[in-house]
């Protein structure tokens, strides 16, 4: 388990499913059930990384801090993983 502050790449994946397919829990502050959910976290750490989440969320729609570029991790052909940076990898060009 990584500390209590710290959240991997896999438990953000985790906590990022779990609040598309049970937000309600959320909207609720089921904590409980989302630990059940996000087995490596606490309820507490969990309440504590949505209400960041949600002061992210402002701070960027008010414009007070730019969007975050995000890192996507996936398998190469070889089946390692290896992280690919927003927009890297892909062509918009016709």
């Amino acid at each position: 388990m990584s500390g209590p502050s710290e959240w991997t790449w896999e438990e953000n994946k985790v906590f990022e499913h779990a609040l598309a397919i049970h937000y309600d829990f959320f909207e609720k502050g089921e904590w409980e059930k989302l630990a059940a959910l996000i087995t490596t976290k606490t309820p507490t750490q969990i309440s504590s990384h949505y209400t960041h989440l949600l002061e992210d969320i402002e701070s960027i729609e008010s414009g007070l801090i730019p969007p975050p570029r995000f890192q996507e991790k996936r398998s190469d052909d070889n089946g390692g993983g290896s992280d690919l940076e927003e927009g890297e990898g892909s062509s918009t060009e016709l």
